[in-house]
């Protein structure tokens, strides 16, 4: 239970861990390769919009004021920089249940003196 935990935990960070870097084209999204974090387009002001609904419909596109698309990513060069992180959480957390065993176990058998 607590691994599966740990391991769900870490897979839910995992893009939080490390900075994403966006990508931008003007004719839908732009090509990657890696992990993809978000995507979506961004209007004349810069702002963005998680949903545009209308990738092909260049009508529709300026309807509602698109120029472009983004997409947020982790290339591939981020992958042993996050394992290192990931890594680094899961021995702290593994440090911590250590010290809370020995701990408990101390407080149950009392100290040898």
């Amino acid at each position: 239970m607590g691994l599966t935990l740990l391991a769900t935990s870490i897979g839910t960070l995992r893009p939080h861990l490390w900075p994403v870097e966006t990508l931008t084209a003007k004719d839908g999204y732009p090509e990657y390769i890696g992990m993809v974090l978000g995507e979506g387009a961004l209007t004349s002001t810069g702002a963005r919009v998680s949903d545009p609904m209308c990738i092909d419909n260049a009508k529709c596109l300026a309807k509602h004021d698109i120029v472009g698309f983004y997409r947020d990513y982790h290339p591939s060069s981020h992958f042993w920089p996050l394992q290192l992180v990931e890594t680094g959480i899961v021995l702290a957390v593994t440090g911590l249940a250590v010290l809370i065993a020995f701990r408990l176990l101390k407080r149950r058998t009392g100290a040898v003196a």
